[in-house]
């Protein structure tokens, strides 16, 4: 089946799927999830396919520590708005080693940064999919360094 939508339209599939996959995270891993956290994870998901087509030039493992900072300030403005302001207590970090007011940690941004190395590609090949029609080849690391431009 060949699909090709808006980059607009693209641009709400990936959020979508993001949300979706978000929220399931969460509840394999804690047994439920709260709606904001849907909302969270599509702009989460949807960052992580902007910095891997905005920044082509970076290397991967600098796209996944981007992508695991823009997680922590995704995550850091959800928890000053929803758990301080509104206290709705849908986290709290403020037990965990290097933390922020409770709302972001170290730890969490590590998990974020290697989590986006399997978030970067699946959010590229679903844009790619929805934008153009075709699923790009991921190259092993060997073949793209060796056709780098230096």
């Amino acid at each position: 089946m060949h699909v090709c939508i808006s980059p607009r339209a693209a641009d709400g599939v990936v959020f979508g799927l993001g949300a979706g996959a978000y929220g399931l995270i969460e509840v394999l891993y804690k047994g439920d999830t709260h709606p904001t956290m849907l909302v969270a994870g599509g702009i989460c998901f949807l960052a992580m396919e902007r910095i891997a087509q905005k920044l082509p030039q970076i290397p991967f493992l600098g796209k996944c520590l981007m992508s695991g900072a823009a997680v922590t300030g995704v995550e850091f403005a959800f928890g000053c708005v929803f758990n301080l302001a509104l206290k709705m207590n849908v986290w709290d970090y403020s037990h965990l080693p290097f933390n922020i007011a409770g709302q972001v940690c170290l730890w969490f941004t590590i998990l974020w940064s290697a989590l986006a190395a399997v978030g970067i590609p699946l959010s590229r090949m679903a844009y790619n999919y929805l934008v153009a029609g075709k699923i790009p080849r991921l190259r092993p690391a060997r073949q793209a360094r060796a056709g780098a431009v230096r």
